[in-house]
């Protein structure tokens, strides 16, 4: 599955999400391979177990690549399996930071913001330092959405930004009205 969006280049945002102008992932199980190469490497470029930094690197699962060579994994350590992990090649804010208990819990909490990024700088507004995931219900999960309407930009509401919206629609590949559903719940 692969989702990308962009703001056109006139979609005015307030100063907090005046660099969230994009967003989206890919997510592939034909592709998971490859992506478990590219963590791999990032592993062999941070080799020291002992190193706070290095050791995110460690017994992950490279699930979702990030444009910039950065990773989103599935942790494999006991006591944190499945957790979704930030792994940064170089020095990101977001290095080790848990965006989800499992996949599904992450993609539950990231889809309703959008997908932003996934570079670091894009989510971490909606990641509030006291929790320890994405918060899509948090202050700053609920500003980025009032931007678009009171249920988020993939609905039809009416706005001050209707023009840039429809725009912003037009430019989204096959991004529709979404109600994602995920799992039995």
């Amino acid at each position: 599955m692969d989702f990308r969006w962009q703001l056109p280049r006139d979609f005015l945002l307030p100063e907090q999400f005046r660099e969230l102008f994009c967003g989206g992932f890919s997510l592939s199980l034909e592709a998971l391979p490859e992506h478990e190469r590219g963590r791999f490497d990032g592993e062999q470029t941070f080799p020291n177990p002992n190193d706070p930094y290095d050791v995110v690197w460690h017994q992950k699962l490279g699930v979702i690549p990030v444009m910039n060579g950065d990773y989103l994994g599935i942790d494999l350590r006991a006591g944190h399996q499945d957790e979704i992990v930030y792994l940064s090649h170089d020095d990101g804010s977001g290095h080790g930071h848990v965006l989800g208990a499992d996949l599904i819990d992450f993609l539950r909490r990231w889809t309703p913001l959008g997908c932003p990024g996934p570079e670091d700088w894009q989510w971490l507004p909606s990641r509030p330092k006291e929790r320890p995931c994405l918060d899509p219900d948090g202050k700053a999960a609920r500003a980025w959405q009032a931007i678009f309407g009171r249920d988020g930009w993939m609905f039809d509401v009416p706005g001050p930004h209707d023009a840039a919206i429809a725009r912003a629609r037009h430019s989204v590949h096959g991004f529709h009205r979404v109600q994602p559903r995920f799992g039995a719940g």
